[in-house]
């Protein structure tokens, strides 16, 4: 064959595998997905495996074996590297993340593959359990007592992986100690107030006092796991995610020590009330009812009640209590509780305010099911700036977290994907923050966390290397942006 001839037929088997790839990407990621809801002969099961076996069939038939292998985060189907799109981006990324859980880097179809082997394999993929040693060995070996003669499988090669992101890994661990900590000792003060039992505060301002350390010494990585959004343990994770947000808010404000841990505490036990409502109204699937709204709205007053049975009342304690007062009442005092006298609300009050508002709206609740993304959820805060929120709080606030806030997953102008991890400091480039590309151009998942700062320039053009396009919603691409910051 003549070498231009040979290297346009390279060329269209390469064009082909790819294509063939990503459709067999898809078609697997769409019988996991399908196997978890529907009985193994459901028509729409069956059809889904009847797809892929039909994709592989013309390579199958020649009596050829097929590879779909996964090296270094990328997928290959043969020796052909599969360039993913934005499009296909949750496809490739949950096969890639089933793949590693299981300790597999190849999957061989056989040229004997039947549908009746494929369902096999799938049945245990997704079931298998493995009570010790290796998670692949278990899977084999499953694989192998049921007799599947037309799929094999090969361990995944272990690959050095190296961390850019966060190289301070000592420092990232206390954030997550700190904080997880945090998170516990607040659970243990609402269930113990809620039983009427007495509340450890000392324990709460040790827990406190950390959160200030880290704030001051680590800022990024313990402002990053308040993207941590538990909806079973809402309540808790919230409270510690307003504290967190409060004291770095308070830092900017050029609160001392001393006034930062105050503020932390006020802010742990601004939503103390609600141990009042019973635990099923709080975790309550439908839309809450009038009198259940009223209870809600109650929580503020129900919160001084609660706090006033602490022991050894002091000015701390007043202050704590003031907040859970206040924190409902919106800058202009519209809010609830009603009251009839009008005062200026306590500054404590304006950034607990402030810090509530933004993780509740960022978080999925009962009477928020899908969350605001960070930077929606900031703009409708600015958009009502003077009525809900003190106006130079909030613009502090947003100066804080820049107009790309910690989480939000954006696309680049590179087509590259990134997550914000860090503002940036100078307040006339807001919009250029500092994120951690957690996928190449291709729409690949990247292994190594790189980070790119948004306001660095090309010394040759003087134009920015990267640009944000646009934000995106993370549950698009099933994205856990915790993951990123734990």
């Amino acid at each position: 064959m003549a070498p231009e001839k040979e290297k346009q037929s390279t060329f269209l088997q390469i064009e082909n595998y790819s294509r063939i790839g990503k459709n067999i990407v898809n078609q697997f990621y769409i019988i996991l997905k399908t196997a978890q809801v529907h009985d193994p002969n459901n028509v729409a099961f069956v059809h889904t495996m009847e797809n892929l076996i039909k994709t592989l069939s013309p390579i199958l038939k020649k009596g050829e074996d097929v590879m779909l292998s996964l090296k270094s985060d990328y997928l290959y189907f043969e020796d052909t590297r599969l360039k993913q799109d934005i499009e296909g981006f949750v496809s490739f990324n949950y096969v890639i993340t089933e793949l590693k859980k299981r300790e597999i880097g190849s999957i061989i179809f056989k040229s004997n593959l039947d549908q009746k082997d494929l369902k096999k394999f799938v049945h245990i993929f997704l079931n298998f359990t493995a009570t010790k040693g290796s998670i692949f060995e278990a899977l084999e070996m499953q694989i192998d007592s049921a007799g599947i003669a037309g799929i094999d499988i090969a361990k995944l090669k272990p690959e050095k992986e190296e961390y850019r992101f966060a190289e301070a890994g000592t420092k990232k661990d206390a954030a997550k100690r700190g904080y997880f900590s945090a998170v516990a000792v607040t659970k243990e003060i609402m269930d113990n107030a809620r039983l009427n039992q007495t509340i450890n505060v000392r324990k709460a301002k040790r827990a406190v006092q950390s959160i200030v350390d880290l704030i001051l010494q680590e800022e990024i990585s313990i402002l990053g796991l308040t993207t941590i959004k538990n909806y079973d343990e809402y309540t808790y994770n919230h409270c510690v995610n307003v504290c967190v947000l409060s004291i770095a808010l308070g830092q900017r404000l050029g609160f001392s020590k001393t006034h930062l841990s105050e503020l932390g505490l006020a802010a742990v036990f601004h939503d103390i009330g609600k141990v009042t409502i019973p635990v099923d109204i709080l975790h309550k699937t439908l839309e809450f009812n009038d009198e259940e709204w009223a209870m809600i709205r109650r929580h503020p007053v129900d919160g001084v009640t609660t706090l006033l049975k602490m022991k050894g009342l002091n000015e701390l304690a007043v202050k704590s209590m003031i907040v859970a007062f206040e924190h409902h009442l919106n800058f202009d005092l519209s809010g609830y509780p009603k009251i009839k006298n009008k005062w200026p609300l306590n500054l404590f009050s304006k950034i607990v305010s402030i810090a509530d508002c933004y993780d509740a709206m960022t978080s999925a609740r009962v009477y928020n099911k899908i969350p605001f993304s960070p930077d929606k959820a900031l703009s409708l805060m600015w958009d009502r700036t003077g009525r809900y929120y003190d106006p130079l709080v909030l613009k502090v606030f947003v100066n804080m977290l820049g107009i790309y806030p910690i989480g939000t997953l954006v696309i680049l102008d590179t087509r590259e994907m990134g997550l914000v991890f860090q503002g940036n400091p100078n307040p006339e480039k807001l919009d250029r923050p500092r994120v951690i590309l957690i996928a190449d151009a291709s729409g690949a998942s990247r292994n190594v966390k790189l980070i790119a700062d948004l306001s660095e320039t090309d010394p040759a053009t003087g134009k920015y290397k990267r640009s944000i396009v646009r934000a995106e919603d993370p549950k698009k691409f099933n994205i856990d942006v915790a993951e990123y910051f734990l």
